[in-house]
């Protein structure tokens, strides 16, 4: 069985914190055909803890679809959570210039110099989070599972949301 696609993944329940403090009825999470991602099992098990910032509960849809329907829902998207990424990063970038009041949620690391979206993108809305550090080595030297713990068991307090940008 091949490891999970994971690097690049924020924690599962930095969704649950955007949730909380937004008005949000409905989301898509787009992912991988092979649903390895360990988030996708997080939130099936968690629906009743995603709701919105009023306490009512966000239907959510699961979409994972081929490259191309994927772009495409999320060149749609007004509301965007970024993956460290640099597709994902250049795929908000550019739903942003054809479209208008789209706001990107992200960790603090995901605005660097080395990414071309960045706050004061025309058109965008940047949402910055900041995560508290990371209690494992960035290099994961005992395999995937500590990385998947980590990702799972991280709870929405350990995030503070800043003002957008």
């Amino acid at each position: 069985m091949n490891p999970p696609r994971i690097i690049g993944q924020s924690p599962c329940s930095l969704l649950q914190k955007i949730l909380a403090e937004n008005d949000f009825a409905r989301i898509l999470i787009v992912t991988s055909q092979d649903l390895m991602n360990p988030c996708v099992r997080w939130y099936s098990e968690r629906r009743e803890i995603l709701t919105n910032v009023h306490g009512n509960p966000v239907e959510w849809e699961l979409q994972t679809g081929t490259l191309v329907e994927d772009s495409c829902a999320i060149l749609k998207a007004k509301h965007f959570l970024l993956s460290e990424s640099s597709m994902s990063n250049n795929l908000a970038l550019m739903g942003g210039i054809v479209g208008r009041d789209h706001h990107v949620y992200g960790l603090t690391n995901q605005f660097t110099q080395s990414w071309l979206l960045r706050c004061h993108t025309p058109n965008l809305t940047v949402h910055k989070i900041r995560r508290a550090p990371d209690p494992v080595s960035s290099r994961w030297p005992k395999g995937v599972q500590p990385l998947i713990d980590w990702l799972t068991t991280l709870g929405p307090e350990k995030f503070s949301m800043q003002k957008p940008c």
